[in-house]
C-alpha cells in the first residue's frame, strides 16, 4: 500500500482522478486532508468497483480535479 499523502500530493500524483483513501486525515471542518490511497480512476465507477473488491473498513472518496460548472455543492 501507498504512504500517506497530503492533499497537495494526492493532486500532483493524481491529478483529475477519483481517489479511493484509507488511513485518511481530517480537519475541524470534516474536509480531507491527506490519506493512504487504496485505489485511483480517472472514471469514478471503476474507482469504486475496486474500492468494492477490496472491501475497506472506513474510506473517503475525493476527486483532485476541478469540479465542473453546473455542479453546485450547499456546504
Amino acid at each position: 500500500m501507498s504512504e500517506v499523502l497530503t492533499m497537495d500530493e494526492l493532486k500532483a500524483r493524481y491529478p483529475d482522478e477519483h481517489l479511493l483513501l484509507v488511513d485518511y486525515e481530517t480537519n475541524e471542518f470534516g474536509q480531507v486532508t491527506g490519506g493512504r490511497v487504496l485505489c485511483h480512476s480517472k472514471d469514478a465507477e471503476e474507482m469504486w468497483r475496486q474500492g468494492i473488491a477490496l472491501r475497506p473498513k472506513r474510506s473517503a472518496h475525493v476527486f483532485t480535479g476541478l469540479m465542473p460548472e453546473h455542479i453546485v455543492l450547499n456546504l
